[in-house]
């Protein structure tokens, strides 16, 4: 893996990229149920998998946040390397109150059995600072080794748009749902955004089974749209 970013990406940008990859991700749901997992929220806690064993967590709190990722296939990984795994060099030089958001929270959701013991197993992480995203290493090495699972997320919208269209081969209407309620989620900030009649209507002619509206509209639930 080579990274694309040489420098820490924007906290907003992080911010707006899980919005709009979560939302994507609901509308697509209804033709794609069988991939619900791959993105989901728990309260302010956004996780992703990539159904091949790698994945993450972020705890956003305000303009806050605390990432952490296990990549299957890095180096870093326990399970593969013979060096000591010391999860604490990832937070070095994390500051004192972003401590809970780490292991109270996006650590909660990296949890394996490791040396008989059910324990946190990460091998990148980053955190907030000012308006920035900072680690304990420099970017490169924190997207190579698991802030990869969130490529399109660090794009800015309109470019995350056309990659997430490409991925999930949207239709243009598929597109413009997505988009009408990413603008209307971020224009309300932390609260609710209630679906239309037709888009409700729209996505129940997109879903080819039960499960997938069902699916996509608990999805939209998870980030306050219903």
């Amino acid at each position: 893996m080579s990274s694309n970013y040489n420098e820490f990406p924007k906290f907003d940008t992080l911010r707006r990229g899980a919005i709009l990859g979560s939302i994507v991700h609901a509308v697509m749901l209804c033709r794609y149920p069988e991939l619900s997992h791959e993105q989901s929220w728990d309260g302010t806690n956004y996780s992703i998998q990539d159904s091949m064993g790698s994945r993450g967590t972020i705890a956003f709190r305000g303009a806050k946040a605390v990432g952490v990722f296990f990549d299957k296939n890095s180096p870093r990984n326990p399970f593969l390397s013979k060096e000591p795994y010391d999860p604490d060099r990832f937070f070095r030089g994390m500051p004192g109150d972003l401590l809970p958001l780490a292991g109270e929270e996006a650590l909660q959701y990296v949890l394996d059995e490791y040396k008989g013991k059910t324990s946190p197993i990460i091998t990148a992480a980053f955190w907030t600072e000012g308006e920035s995203l900072a680690a304990a290493e420099e970017w490169p090495p924190v997207f190579d080794n698991g802030a990869h699972l969130i490529r399109i997320q660090l794009m800015d919208t309109n470019t995350a748009l056309q990659e997430w269209r490409a991925q999930y081969e949207m239709s243009a209407e598929q597109v413009a749902l997505a988009q009408t309620l990413f603008q209307r989620k971020i224009a309300a900030r932390e609260g609710p955004v209630e679906l239309a009649a037709d888009e409700r209507q729209f996505l129940a002619g997109q879903a080819e089974s039960p499960d997938g509206l069902d699916e996509a509209l608990e999805s939209l639930k998870e980030i306050g749209i219903g």
